[in-house]
């Protein structure tokens, strides 16, 4: 196990827990909730993101989905998301992580040409790479770091390999198990972790984690 700091304060907001549960807000996008008497809130659309990783999560016949969220986000899911967190035998469970600046990317556009890197690159290194990093440091990626971390991301995937990728995932594999990202700043692992199946359709994918 890592020796990661315990999430205190959001035990705090999880015993806090209303009576009743209210996916609302007095805010002006939503469905509105007038005719249940919850006059002038709507439901938050916010949740709606939630119930689609469940219904996606039923679609592909498995039972457990996974997210990264900030801790701003999950201190509301403690506190108010048990009804869509679980339901008819789905489990959603959520993993921290810190900021990517995707705003930042556009910038990088020479830095890419410098180095030359092709469109599965690109892809690997914004759909991958930084969300597996903003796992790993949960704070956030200032933009200014971006060409200095490209450059880090071309060299490990670049490098030749020394080691069998499947049995470098298999420690890849036992580390995630174990809810341990340290394995992220080593090199060949992460490196491993990459190749074994680069995003091509350019989403952002889920950091896995038990």
């Amino acid at each position: 196990m890592s020796n990661r700091r315990h999430p205190r304060h959001l035990e705090a907001i999880c015993r806090d827990v209303p009576c009743r549960l209210l996916l609302s807000r007095a805010r002006t996008h939503g469905i509105h909730l007038d005719d249940i008497g919850l006059r002038g809130l709507v439901l938050d659309p916010r949740v709606g993101i939630h119930v689609t990783v469940l219904f996606a999560t039923r679609r592909e016949g498995s039972e457990t989905a996974l997210m990264t969220v900030t801790p701003n986000a999950l201190a509301h899911i403690a506190a108010y998301g048990e009804s869509f967190t679980a339901r008819r035998g789905l489990r959603l469970r959520y993993v921290l992580h810190g900021r990517v600046p995707y705003d930042a990317l556009p910038g990088l556009r020479r830095t890419y040409e410098f180095h030359r890197a092709d469109g599965r690159e690109r892809r690997s290194f914004e759909n991958r790479f930084l969300p597996l990093l903003s796992w790993h440091g949960k704070s956030r990626i200032h933009a200014g770091r971006l060409p200095a971390l490209l450059k880090y991301f071309l060299k490990v995937t670049r490098a030749d390999r020394h080691e069998r990728d499947d049995e470098l995932l298999g420690h890849v594999r036992d580390a995630i198990a174990c809810g341990d990202s340290q394995w992220v700043m080593d090199k060949r692992l992460l490196a491993a972790a990459l190749r074994g199946g680069p995003s091509q359709r350019g989403e952002r994918p889920v950091v896995p984690h038990v």
